[in-house]
């Protein structure tokens, strides 16, 4: 790919992003000529060092096995080396498998120890393997990223009310962690909600009964989707107590991308919700921050 992304003979020179190898020393010159026969000219120059991203750092959790929602794992990185210092550091989590990006689990703080728990398990057919990272970023924006693999199996419930209880439950620690103040807690437990929620099994169960019950349990009096819409408005909550960075609105589009995961579970409201997230999001993106409306 061609590192100039404007001709050479422009008076500004465009440099594509990426295009110049971490650490590495480089010289621009700029050459000025009138149009007399022969022309005369002047050159300039300037010096660019590219930034080095930081590097050596590992990442250690404990224990190395838990259930989602309900394990506390202790997470810590060390080990990183760059000049550019302070150092900030972000954690993520990736389902071994799934084919999806990395969702956020903390933001971007000083602290390089976390306490956290994973919202959702890990396949079956990957052994329940849960990708744990942690993102490290310098002043000057460089990134780099170090992981750890913990196992996360998802707890077994036959029984559909359980199962529902046991969401509701969830649901109120949601509440109860944003009305504490810690909007990224109730994120993540809106998130591994939103996964219980769609999980194939319980999905193609509902759809059976739904479909046997001749629409006395419709998508707009189901227990889930009461729940869905819930979820919705904790997302939209959250949003509004969160620093309005890129990744924070990041993350708030992925989770309420799950929350509206099964179509005939979304009500209109919870529709409306969403559309008022995305939209505060982009607004966002775009202007700096900016409340949920």
């Amino acid at each position: 790919a061609a590192v100039a992304l404007t001709p050479l003979t422009a008076q500004v020179l465009v440099v594509a992003a990426d295009s110049l190898p971490p650490g590495g020393r480089y010289r621009f010159t700029m050459t000025a000529r009138d149009a007399a026969s022969p022309p005369l000219g002047v050159s300039a120059y300037q010096d660019v060092e590219v930034n080095l991203p930081p590097a050596q750092g590992t990442i250690t959790a404990e224990p190395s096995e838990g259930f989602p929602l309900e394990t506390v794992f202790n997470v810590t990185t060390t080990g990183w080396v760059d000049d550019d210092a302070p150092l900030m550091f972000q954690l993520k989590y990736q389902v071994v498998g799934a084919g999806e990006e990395p969702m956020t689990l903390k933001e971007f703080a000083p602290a390089r120890t976390f306490q956290t728990k994973l919202p959702v398990s890990g396949l079956e057919s990957h052994s329940f393997a849960v990708l744990v990272y942690v993102v490290v970023r310098d002043v000057l924006g460089s990134t780099a990223n170090a992981s750890v693999t913990v196992t996360v199996p998802q707890r077994v419930m036959q029984d559909p009310e359980e199962a529902a209880a046991y969401a509701d439950s969830l649901l109120a620690s949601s509440s109860s962690s944003l009305m504490n103040g810690d909007s990224e807690g109730a994120l993540l437990v809106v998130g591994g909600v939103a996964s219980m929620l769609n999980a194939p099994t319980g999905v193609q169960e509902r759809r059976r009964r739904r479909l046997m019950s001749v629409g006395a349990d419709n998508a707009t009096s189901s227990k889930e989707a009461a729940q869905r819409q819930q979820l919705a408005s904790l997302v939209k909550d959250s949003m509004n107590r969160m620093v309005g960075t890129g990744s924070a609105m990041e993350w708030a589009a992925q989770t309420m991308q799950s929350v509206v995961g099964v179509p005939e579970e979304v009500t209109q409201g919870t529709r409306n919700t969403t559309m008022g997230v995305f939209g505060s999001v982009v607004g966002s993106l775009q202007a700096g921050d900016a409340p949920i409306s």
